[in-house]
């Protein structure tokens, strides 16, 4: 049995990410936290939701391919900004 609120570290683990990822997927507007929490508020999500997500193969590769593009934009901003521009 589920409980009717998870934690950001107990969504993590269902879905199968970091809890670094829950945000990101926020942010995409996959998962919504429950209430109107504050911006540095501890955020829960629907255990409902999350179960759907997971239970829904197109949702969750969605879910998957969102963070996979914020991690790919994070890494080619970081080379960006090691590389010094111009020829050696």
């Amino acid at each position: 049995m589920w409980p009717g609120a998870l934690t950001v570290l107990y969504t993590a683990q269902a879905i199968g990410v970091q809890p670094s990822d829950i945000p990101v997927l926020t942010a995409a507007k996959i998962l919504k936290p429950l209430g109107n929490p504050g911006q540095n508020g501890q955020k829960l999500y629907s255990s409902v939701e999350v179960r759907r997500l997971i239970e829904d193969p197109d949702r969750l590769s969605r879910a998957l391919r969102a963070i996979q593009e914020y991690h790919r934009r994070r890494n080619r901003k970081y080379a960006a900004s090691r590389t010094d521009g111009g020829p050696n």
